[in-house]
């Protein structure tokens, strides 16, 4: 399980590609429950200084707590962004966690907990896919009389942008044609 975690990590600053929803909530899950017990931590041990003279005596306990968030603050915005690459949205739509009142939070709340897209999108391939696998886009239609009812792959023309090549008819390959550059190409 802190291998989610630990994968994010390692992907410090990769603001590119796509996250599953699974990575991005194992890490929100890890990252809050780290900063968690450092602030538990710290507010523990921080208590006997309370009555101190000038009263900030445990300031300088807050350090670890600030460097892990600061540390762990790149990781978080690349794989928040890597997420909303996900659903197909852009980067931007970050700043909407900064609507105030709460409103901005559940918005981030439902885009970050929506299924991403099954297809490849501009943002890379789906990473739930398995590698180099595209699944059609277009519903295949039942064939009677062929195994399971259905179409086998190249037996029938498909069409879309990830259309299996069937039996059509291919044009002829390219053949130069005299003309300028030609060798054959003489002017009379």
């Amino acid at each position: 399980m802190l291998s989610w975690y630990a994968g994010v990590l390692g992907n410090y600053a990769v603001f590119s590609g796509r996250a599953r929803r699974r990575e991005y909530w194992m890490f929100a899950f890890y990252h809050a429950a780290a900063l968690l017990v450092l602030w538990l931590l710290t507010m523990a041990l921080s208590f006997p200084f309370r009555d101190s003279i000038d009263g900030d005596g445990g300031a300088v306990l807050v350090i670890p707590l600030a460097l892990y968030y600061f540390g762990t603050l790149v990781p978080l915005l690349a794989v928040t962004v890597r997420r909303l690459h996900d659903t197909g949205r852009s980067g931007v739509w970050l700043l909407m966690g900064l609507i105030p009142g709460g409103v901005g939070a559940i918005i981030m709340i439902v885009l970050l907990s929506q299924e991403g897209d099954p297809h490849p999108n501009r943002y890379g391939p789906d990473p739930k896919a398995p590698q180099g696998f595209h699944p059609p886009l277009v519903a295949q239609q039942p064939v009677p009389g062929a195994p399971g009812g259905f179409a086998q792959p190249g037996s029938y023309a498909q069409s879309g942008p990830y259309a299996q090549p069937g039996p059509v008819a291919q044009p002829a390959p390219y053949q130069p044609q005299p003309g300028p550059r030609h060798p054959s190409y003489r002017i009379e």
